[in-house]
């Protein structure tokens, strides 16, 4: 059963409720694969997999979003306190132990800078400052930084949302203002790519300022679906299915061919990337075509969709753990050479990071309960099955 209801309000208006959404979890799944095949070196197609990066971005914009303006519509308010232990019990303790671990490998097998700049980079880390210091951050902690944009993104955002709230400003004032801020910063991202005197290209891709959009397109849709409970006019779900069908093929070619390294992506091809998730997330909940649900709704899908946290905790120092106690060797198979210690890497990962999941991050999550005000279920519980997560579990 999904636990996703829709009410109508005395005004007649159609009110949204966000609930569980499985396809979400499956479009999570091939984000997580996408950048564990990409850091993996599995193909040399696939070069764009870093792009599922992106599409957690747009995610994370929705999903917050979306649970913050049901938090408004059912209490008129926003409690920041509930709000950010919210985020805290679901992002550090994963995050803890692994930047524990490394300050015991670092204790335990100095590098060449010593254990004291080893450990201060780790920190780094831990206080998501990974996004604005990517060349003084620990090897394996690398992947951090995008987990520094969503932190100072929650930290920003809820406070803009609830002062436009306060201030009963339309939404079509909010969505202005939001697409105006994405403009914006995919011309600051240009600007700076196209001068790159003196600046880190890792900075360019890693900074707040320079990526924000994908997280704000994320927040549009958040906006607009929360507006939408029903689109009766049939050409109109025949154009978002189009699409939907055109984004995910664009999104496809990308993820196989494109470089980082790409002028295209800083002269707007990041926000570009966004639209087309975005287009596939509305997809998913305004006209959600069969082919679509069948295969993110498939069962193993959504389980690494699920674990995507974890998965992306967890990969990169696995990967580059092995890669330091096993390096390469020169020979010529294909099989032995790539596909053989990434099938290792890939299952280490996997089975660390269910560890992470059912033994730590799982019996935490409960503890979200007490922090929350959004009513999902029919009882004012949502509905989990097996392989289920309410909407406030999904970010």
């Amino acid at each position: 059963m999904t636990a996703t209801r829709k009410t109508v309000r005395q005004d007649g208006q159609a009110h949204f409720r966000l609930g569980y959404r499985p396809g979400l979890d499956g479009l999570r799944g091939i984000s997580i694969l996408a950048v564990m095949f990409v850091h993996g070196g599995l193909f040399w197609l696939g070069q764009g997999g870093f792009l599922g990066v992106d599409i957690f971005f747009v995610l994370s914009g929705f999903l917050i979003t979306s649970l913050l303006l049901e938090e408004w519509n059912q209490t008129g308010s926003i409690s920041f306190r509930n709000f950010y232990m919210r985020r805290a019990l679901r992002l550090l303790p994963p995050l803890v132990l692994l930047i524990a671990l490394c300050l015991a490998v670092v204790t335990l097998f100095p590098p060449r800078e010593g254990t004291l700049a080893a450990a201060k980079s780790i920190l780094v880390a831990l206080f998501y400052l990974s996004n604005w210091m990517p060349g003084q951050v620990y090897p394996p902690l690398f992947h951090t930084w995008s987990l520094g944009i969503e932190e100072q993104f929650y930290i920003l955002w809820p406070i803009v949302l609830f002062l436009f709230l306060w201030l009963k400003a339309r939404h079509r004032s909010v969505v202005i203002f939001l697409a105006l801020s994405i403009a914006a910063i995919a011309v600051h991202r240009g600007m700076l790519w196209h001068d790159l005197k003196g600046l880190d290209r890792n900075l360019v891709y890693t900074r707040l300022d320079a990526r924000t959009d994908s997280l704000l397109v994320g927040c549009i849709v958040g906006i607009l679906i929360s507006r939408i409970a029903v689109i009766e006019h049939k050409w109109v779900v025949s154009s978002i299915r189009l699409l939907a069908v055109l984004s995910t093929a664009g999104m496809g070619y990308l993820l196989l061919t494109i470089p980082s390294t790409s002028g295209f992506l800083y002269y707007g091809g990041f926000t570009l990337i966004a639209l087309m998730v975005a287009i596939v997330i509305a997809h998913l909940f305004v006209a959600p075509g069969r082919m679509f649900t069948i295969v993110l709704g498939l069962p193993l899908l959504r389980w690494f969709g699920r674990l995507s946290y974890g998965l992306y905790l967890w990969h990169l120092p696995i990967y580059v753990l092995y890669d330091n106690l096993f390096p390469r060797f020169g020979f010529r198979s294909y099989t032995l050479t790539i596909v053989l210690p990434f099938l290792i890497k890939f299952i280490l990962s996997v089975a660390i990071s269910s560890l992470s999941f059912y033994l730590l991050e799982q019996p935490i999550l409960k503890l979200k309960k007490r922090f929350s005000v959004v009513r999902n279920g029919r009882d004012g519980d949502s509905a989990v099955g097996p392989l289920m997560m309410p909407a406030r579990e999904q970010i």
